[in-house]
């Protein structure tokens, strides 16, 4: 068990060791000793990324680490480098990265059981992968679905996926153009910027295009009767009775609380569900994490401690309570909500439904005499 506990220090040592030694030349075969020193600080971040993201194996250290070893790539073009970009790759799924990776491993002589297990995921995904080769400015930076890709000139075809492919150039400026292909699997392609045309600008429209002229009515006839004025019409469309009309019913207010306390209740039952699924994605999280923290099984979220990690592994048994904490009470805030809001649906139709029926209401005269009371019809209450 202790030496359980000390194995990922071990296996840092080590990698640093080696990206130490595999930067170390001869006074006479570095002209550079800056980039040297860059490269090896720049190799070493990313080996110790590495590290992290074999003791958590989360996608997001996976991400840290390929991004810190295409860094050291850009420094020094190494076996090692490529290698291990194949490997964070692989890790994400991105089999086209992996597979340009590993390739270039190795054509740069990687050897050992790493250009074995490179030449197997080769073998198995290379053939369905479509090629494309770049040409363009010298300095611009081609990334793909968000990964950086190389720098022009390329040194070698980009391996990407079958289908259509959308490719972002970072020019000078800070200006990125888009530029969407389509490829077919096992085909090598060619794209050539210097040739790629902006798109035509679809033409703007005027501001205000012109009236057409009026035009005068034609004067009417005798005996036309189609042309002759018609009577008013009220707004509804039903012609204007003759002789005194009754006067219009006035309009009534509906009242808008039901329309409040319908939006409060959506609000919370939103930010509960919300609130829901992430306190449950931290618990699950969380839970994964422990049992590699532990010395014995995990029961009712608690464990004994390994060696080493017990605040790591107390700061979860924390963490998972919290949110259960959280979750019970995005439980009750969801329920509320919900109450809420048909409540509030259920008042907005009640109070229209009061306020189109006419209802008896009690009426207390005091002007002009003594107190009368008396009974009215009213359209609301």
């Amino acid at each position: 068990m202790h030496l359980t506990g000390r194995a990922p220090r071990a296996r840092v040592g080590l990698a640093l060791v080696f990206a130490v030694a595999t930067t170390q030349r001869p006074a006479a075969a570095r002209p550079n000793e800056t980039d040297a020193e860059a490269y090896t600080a720049a190799l070493t971040r990313a080996i110790a990324a590495k590290e992290r993201a074999l003791d958590v194996n989360e996608p997001p250290r996976w991400e840290e680490a390929l991004r810190l070893f295409q860094e050291a790539a850009a420094l020094r073009d190494t076996r090692e480098c490529a290698y291990e970009i194949g490997v964070a790759a692989e890790r994400l799924s991105r089999h086209d990265l992996a597979v340009e990776a590993y390739e270039a491993a190795v054509d740069l002589g990687l050897i050992g059981p790493p250009r074995t297990r490179a030449q197997t995921f080769v073998s198995a995904h290379a053939s369905v992968m479509a090629r494309l080769t770049v040409r363009g400015p010298a300095g611009r930076v081609v990334n793909v679905a968000g990964v950086r890709r190389g720098r022009l000139p390329l040194q070698r075809p980009l391996v990407l996926f079958p289908g259509e492919v959308r490719l972002e150039i970072a020019g000078p400026g800070d200006t990125i153009n888009s530029v969407t292909i389509r490829l077919r699997g096992g085909q090598l392609e060619v794209l050539d910027l210097d040739r790629q045309t902006p798109a035509a600008k679809p033409p703007v429209a005027e501001a205000n295009p012109p009236a057409p002229p009026p035009v005068a009515p034609r004067p009417a006839a005798e005996g036309d009767t189609d042309l002759l004025p018609l009577p008013p019409r009220p707004a509804d469309g039903r012609p204007a009775a003759n002789g005194p009309t009754s006067p219009d019913r006035p309009e009534v207010d509906v009242s808008s609380r039901g329309i409040w306390i319908a939006g409060i209740g959506a609000t919370i039952a939103i930010a509960a569900a919300i609130l829901l699924t992430v306190s449950s994605s931290k618990i699950q999280s969380d839970r994964d994490a422990l049992p590699a923290k532990c010395y014995t099984a995990v029961v009712n979220d608690a464990c004994l401690a390994q060696p080493m990690e017990g605040p790591v592994v107390q700061s979860l048994v924390d963490s998972i309570a919290t949110w259960k904490a959280i979750r019970t009470g995005a439980y009750v805030g969801l329920g509320v909500g919900a109450a809420a809001l048909a409540g509030g649906i259920l008042l907005r139709v009640h109070d229209g439904a009061v306020a189109t029926s006419a209802r008896p209401t009690l009426v207390i005269d005091r002007g002009g005499g003594p107190t009368q009371l008396g009974l009215a019809w009213t359209l609301r209450f």
